[in-house]
């Protein structure tokens, strides 16, 4: 987990970067334009700074790859008396088999136009 909506997405390119080698052609050179996409990652980061959560999928011959970085609100102490109860519930997500979820803890005060 993280509070930085820039590194939340960072690990995820890393992640993909990582795992690229092991793609067919096709796909790797699909994973390796968006690697260079510098507008879809600002357009990522200002969009977890927003509330919504960023989702990165690579279909394949065989299936498809999924990276998900969602923000999270900070959560009440345990036991106080009437605060609503949470939860947070991961897993993989509908139409891709397995799948990585970073959280994203986005601060209460800050530069929402903070890229880092």
């Amino acid at each position: 987990m993280t509070t930085s909506p820039a590194q939340a997405v960072e690990w995820v390119r890393d992640a993909v970067r990582n795992t690229a080698f092991v793609l067919d052609r096709r796909t790797f050179g699909a994973v390796w334009g968006w690697l260079g996409d510098h507008q879809a990652v600002d357009a990522a980061v200002i969009g977890l700074r927003r509330g919504r959560s960023y989702v990165y999928s690579v279909p394949t011959p065989t299936g498809c790859w999924k990276w998900t970085v969602y923000p999270v609100s900070v959560l009440p102490m345990a036991g106080r008396r009437g605060s609503p109860s949470h939860g947070i519930t991961g897993g993989p997500r509908a139409g891709c088999s397995g799948g990585v979820q970073v959280p994203c803890e986005l601060p209460l005060f800050g530069d929402p136009y903070d890229l880092h």
